[in-house]
């Protein structure tokens, strides 16, 4: 069975769409995290084991969520290096 994709909006400022094509499972994933967050007390330990040297640093959901919210600031920051590089736009743009 073929899965349904979201529309994309455009953006007034930008080319590109606001969404990305969830081909890759992405939001499949997303969603099932947001339902085990949902029912789980931030306190929780973590069922299974990061290897070392994280393992230690992830005692609990919460300590999980920072390291994936800080994971991907810090991709998203590697993109942006990246994209940089290649259009040369710095900063934010025009508001």
């Amino acid at each position: 069975m073929a899965r349904k994709r979201r529309p994309c909006r455009r953006s007034s400022r930008l080319s590109e769409p606001a969404c990305w094509p969830s081909s890759t499972g992405y939001d499949d994933q997303c969603r099932h995290s947001d339902a085990v967050i949902a029912r789980t007390p931030l306190s929780a330990p973590p069922q299974g084991r990061h290897p070392e040297p994280m393992g230690d640093e992830l005692a609990d959901l919460r300590g999980i969520i920072m390291h994936v919210i800080e994971e991907t600031a810090r991709h998203a920051g590697h993109l942006d290096i990246a994209r940089e590089l290649l259009d040369g736009r710095t900063g934010l743009g025009p508001r």
